[in-house]
């Protein structure tokens, strides 16, 4: 009996993060389908990655350069922070 409540507690250990996981992403796709007030399921899915596009599409933009490379010089003048955000973003370049 002891060996089968081990089996049941491994699984558990298992399979319950990935069902937490599943059911956090369900509830927060049903939350912004709630927001953009659809009756159909995972428009708000649709509508979050084509947000997120955007955003990149403008991130691309000339505009938003000046201020990404502003923040580059500055993120590089912070003592502790320069080399934390030095080493990601040579690593990022590989």
């Amino acid at each position: 009996m002891g060996r089968l409540a081990n089996y049941f507690l491994r699984g558990l250990l298992i399979t319950a993060p990935a069902a937490i996981t599943f059911y956090f992403c369900w509830v927060a796709i049903r939350w912004v389908d709630g927001l953009i007030g659809t009756t159909i399921p995972g428009l708000g899915l649709a509508a979050v990655l084509a947000g997120v596009t955007l955003i990149g599409a403008f991130a691309s933009n000339f505009v938003t350069r000046g201020l990404i490379a502003t923040a580059d010089i500055a993120l590089a003048k912070l003592p502790f922070v320069r080399l934390l955000y030095t080493s990601l973003k040579r690593s990022e370049e590989r």
